[in-house]
């Protein structure tokens, strides 16, 4: 069972990477500063969204012992939460790669049960 699972998130990996790229490609120039701003922010949200899938290729094939710090967990936690923005926008508002965006919205959800059970937990 991890080997499909690991075959889906690469599959994913690879969908998402590919509408990244597209959509970062397709902005349009910024005309003020908000504008530039949100750009980044949206570009920040688009490597947040790639970088997801490893986190939870991480959490689910290995137990390292650096995933469990409270740092650590707090980053992955602001990594999940900024990616999926991206990943909503695409479900709900672009009505752009569902599938995909659902596969990964399924991995954040594990990843995310996993880290909130590693930042409650007292070792």
């Amino acid at each position: 069972m991890k080997t499909i699972i690991n075959i889906i998130a690469c599959i994913a990996f690879g969908a998402q990477l590919f509408v990244s790229m597209f959509n970062a490609l397709n902005m349009k120039k910024p005309e003020t500063e908000i504008e530039l701003l949100h750009n980044y922010f949206v570009l920040t949200a688009y490597i947040c969204s790639l970088l997801s899938v490893p986190i939870f290729f991480m959490l689910y094939n290995f137990d390292f012992r650096f995933a469990k710090l409270k740092f650590c967990g707090i980053v992955f936690l602001g990594i999940i939460l900024l990616g999926g923005y991206v990943l909503w926008g695409q479900l709900f508002v672009l009505n752009d790669f569902i599938l995909t965006s659902c596969v990964i919205l399924l991995f954040d959800v594990y990843s995310l049960r996993k880290i909130f059970g590693y930042l409650v937990s007292k070792t």
